[in-house]
């Protein structure tokens, strides 16, 4: 199953943007095929915000890559949960029956799901996926609601997960838009 085309194209033009960080990809084999549990991605992270892609429905508008903000994953009772200027995601992790997340290089990206493989060291169905859900309001009052799905790469003894790219994506009032995002643990 592929990511949605819009997303793709987002956690491609992350993988472009994570290259120059990849030189710590040896971590990336401490979690390929790695069983961790909500308590390993525990902490504080900056939440880089790359290219996005937004449209109606009829018209899509590429957009540059935004600032970065702070984010909090802490659990309680079992969920995962990443809290950041008062709008709250549930994580869960991947299970074993969630579809292949691929990637295809677009034309001003140059990578695919391969390369970012071999780059990392391990295949991104044996890398530990968090999908994450929530709502918040637009300043007009409309429901948007979030999607995240971020793909864990690296990680230390210490620290639990490092680093993770992928895709945030939300719609609401008629619109969608997905973004590239990379979380650093700071």
């Amino acid at each position: 199953m592929l990511i949605p085309r819009i997303v793709s194209a987002a956690i491609s033009g992350a993988i472009i943007m994570c290259l120059g960080s990849l030189a710590s990809a040896q971590n990336a084999n401490d979690v390929c095929n790695a069983k961790l549990d909500a308590e390993d991605f525990v902490g504080n992270y900056t939440v880089q915000i790359g290219s996005a892609v937004l449209t109606d429905g009829a018209t899509i508008v590429p957009l540059n890559a935004n600032d970065a903000f702070a984010a909090t994953f802490f659990e309680i009772d079992g969920q995962l949960t990443m809290e950041s200027s008062g709008t709250t995601i549930a994580f869960a992790l991947a299970d074993e029956n969630e579809p292949d997340w691929v990637f295809d290089p677009q034309a001003d990206l140059n990578i695919s799901s391969s390369e970012f493989e071999q780059t990392v060291g391990c295949a991104i169905a044996n890398l530990p996926r968090l999908i994450g859900t929530g709502t918040s309001k637009s300043q007009e009052g409309t429901d948007i609601v979030f999607v995240y799905r971020l793909i864990a790469w690296s990680r230390t003894a210490e620290d639990g997960v490092t680093n993770m790219l992928g895709s945030l994506k939300w719609s609401g009032g008629g619109l969608e838009m997905s973004r590239v995002v990379m979380l650093a643990r700071n």
